[in-house]
């Protein structure tokens, strides 16, 4: 197996991200996934190979993900907007930064996890 060769520490990074992975249901582990943790080994090494700070990586990368469609399980729920509505919500995931799919994804999320 190829983490035989990482060291102890290397081979914790790669667990995390692929906890965060999971966290985030997502079945690969990617840059974002390092930058999960800011504390972690992981985002402290991309930090330092770029030359960035971590708050302005993590930005950028949560820009560029909200540009793809959320993977997982399924179910598609049809939903009828007017012309209306629909402009509105483009034009608020465009704000957001998001795509329309996920933009409304999120705001039903966010609305089940609100106090009943």
């Amino acid at each position: 197996m190829v983490f035989e060769r990482f060291s102890d520490q290397a081979r914790l990074v790669v667990v995390l991200a692929a906890g965060a992975a999971r966290t985030h249901h997502q079945n690969s582990v990617g840059t974002e996934h390092l930058l999960d943790d800011p504390a972690s080994t992981g985002a402290q090494i991309l930090t330092d190979l770029a030359s960035l700070p971590i708050s302005e990586m993590r930005e950028h990368l949560r820009r560029e993900l909200a540009q793809q469609p959320t993977p997982g399980p399924a179910h598609r729920i049809p939903i009828r907007l007017s012309n209306d509505e629909y402009a509105r919500a483009q034009a608020a995931a465009h704000t957001a930064g998001q795509n329309l799919e996920t933009w409304i994804h999120d705001r039903i999320t966010d609305a089940l996890e609100q106090p009943q």
